[in-house]
């Protein structure tokens, strides 16, 4: 896949969506509407994917694509059309039908060096060996991964099953990403190889690549949380899924304190940044997010609108004839955007 199509298929739904908001969900913005729009036409695959995306290379691509016919445009909104929708189709990816980037994206930015870095320093110590030069010169990168090791000092035969525990992981991967993943890793008297070089090896572009290399980080993620590689828990810790001031208030939130009033008298913060957190919870913890409090008695007034104006993802607060809460109207459109 080429970034252009990758691109093109983030309008697939079918529905007219603003492109600008499209860029914003690849460089992964953390606001309301950009996360809205995110799950109202899912996209989740796609956050967060490419954040050094340059936005006058995205807007050339739009312009293209409005020339090929591919999208219709008016102002900011695009649709697909028919040739759109074919050039989609004969590079249907179901790669993002797995990857998440808004539960994993922040995560693997920060594992993957620690994860090449650890990976270089075990081969070395497994072959005795004290003369190489690191490939992280992170302070406290190297700083962590001492004390790991402090704490293995007593443990003996820890590198053989570390081995033993990364190859068991690599084999519940599918082939070629397996490949991918292992052949980036560096190593005694191996120096990886880079994304650029595995693209020309493989027959594959740097972008495909890429998704394979977010996708084996977002499985080694769900492994080292399934409990069953300890070791590989021990040398890859994992941050909460959640940002410090979402913990505490999904804390309330389960202590059935839901007011948003009451949430903000115990955070003394802005009633949209406590929106901000909710919306947090919700897209992370969807099972567990009282949506009916905060929808309540304005559902089926939604349920009406939904039924005239299906694209939910493009409604506007401002353009909503009721006096519905806002509340109410942004946590209907992430419900229904989490049930498609």
């Amino acid at each position: 896949m080429n970034l252009s199509k990758l691109i093109l298929s983030m309008f697939q739904h079918g529905f007219k969506a603003r492109y600008t908001t499209a860029y914003f969900v690849l460089i992964g913005k953390k606001t309301s509407s950009v996360l809205t729009y995110m799950q109202c036409y899912g996209l989740r695959g796609y956050y967060g994917l490419l954040p050094q995306l340059d936005r006058e290379q995205y807007d050339s691509l739009i312009d293209h694509f409005v020339q090929q016919q591919w999208l219709e445009r008016h102002s900011f909104w695009v649709k697909l059309t028919a040739q759109g929708q074919q050039q989609v189709a004969e590079d249907r990816s179901a790669v993002f039908d797995e990857l998440d980037g808004w539960l994993y994206h922040k995560a693997i930015q920060s594992l993957w060096p620690t994860f090449i870095f650890t990976n270089q320093v075990i081969s070395e110590w497994s072959h005795h060996e004290k003369c190489y030069r690191p490939i992280e010169s992170n302070v406290l990168l190297q700083r962590q991964l001492k004390q790991r090791l402090y704490h293995l000092r007593s443990e003996q035969h820890w590198v053989k099953d570390y081995a033993v525990e990364l190859l068991r992981f690599l084999d519940t991967l599918p082939a070629q990403q397996a490949q991918i993943l292992s052949e980036q890793l560096v190593g005694h008297q191996e120096s990886g190889q880079t994304m650029e070089q595995l693209a020309r090896q493989m027959e594959l572009t740097v972008l495909d690549i890429h998704i394979q290399t977010q996708l084996g980080m977002q499985r080694l993620i769900q492994a080292v949380r399934s409990g069953k590689y300890p070791l590989l828990a021990h040398f890859y810790p994992l941050p909460p899924l959640l940002s410090k001031p979402a913990q505490f208030v999904f804390q309330l939130v389960q202590s059935n304190i839901l007011s948003i009033e009451t949430i903000r008298q115990h955070l003394h913060k802005r009633p949209g940044t406590i929106m901000d957190y909710l919306i947090e919870i919700a897209l992370t913890y969807p099972t567990q997010f009282p949506f009916d409090y905060y929808i309540g008695q304005w559902e089926p007034q939604l349920e009406e609108k939904a039924l005239s104006e299906p694209n939910i993802g493009a409604w506007s607060y401002k353009e909503m004839e009721a006096a519905i809460p806002f509340e109410a109207f942004r946590f209907y459109q992430l419900k229904k955007g989490l049930e498609q």
